[in-house]
């Protein structure tokens, strides 16, 4: 499978309407079957597959969940920091901080709206897939210079997109 690594990545996507529809249900089966061929992979949001909709499926257990309409509210201001790659930024890794602790929120693929809580490299993944449906990138959030640079170079990118539009 082929990751989308464009600026299609920089921009929120869409809520998902329920009942789900025969294409988003599918979308949610095409990232359960990613995230299970790639032991690798924690996480993977729909929009880095090429679909415009706020859905990724995560590994917790050693299961694949699939969160849709995701946020979360952090429990602490404590930081984790965290090592993250990105199936759509090949060969990078960067260093970020994340809510240590969180409370997840998100619609399961039946219907059901779910709460969990979640810790550390649990919680960093929930944030880093939230952002991905809220069009933000890895790189937005690397800790230092770097990510200072990226944060300005993706605002860039923003605003020329904004113009297409207008």
């Amino acid at each position: 499978m082929s990751y989308v690594s464009d600026e299609s990545l920089l921009v929120k996507t869409k809520q998902v309407i329920f009942p789900l529809s025969i294409e988003v249900q599918n979308i949610c089966n095409e990232i359960i079957q990613d995230l299970t061929n790639n032991k690798l992979a924690k996480g993977l949001s729909a929009n880095q597959l090429g679909h415009d909709y706020a859905i990724f499926g995560m590994k917790l257990n050693n299961e694949v969940v699939i969160c849709i309409n995701p946020s979360f509210i952090p429990k602490s201001v404590e930081l984790y920091i965290a090592t993250e790659g990105c199936l759509s930024i090949c060969g990078q890794s960067i260093t970020t901080k994340r809510y240590k602790h969180i409370t997840a929120s998100f619609i399961s693929i039946n219907n059901v709206a779910q709460q969990i809580d979640l810790s550390n490299k649990d919680s960093a993944c929930f944030q880093h897939e939230t952002d991905h449906t809220n069009g933000i990138i890895m790189l937005e959030r690397q800790i230092g210079v770097r990510g200072l640079q990226a944060r300005k170079q993706m605002q860039r990118i923003r605003l020329s997109q904004q113009r297409l539009q207008l």
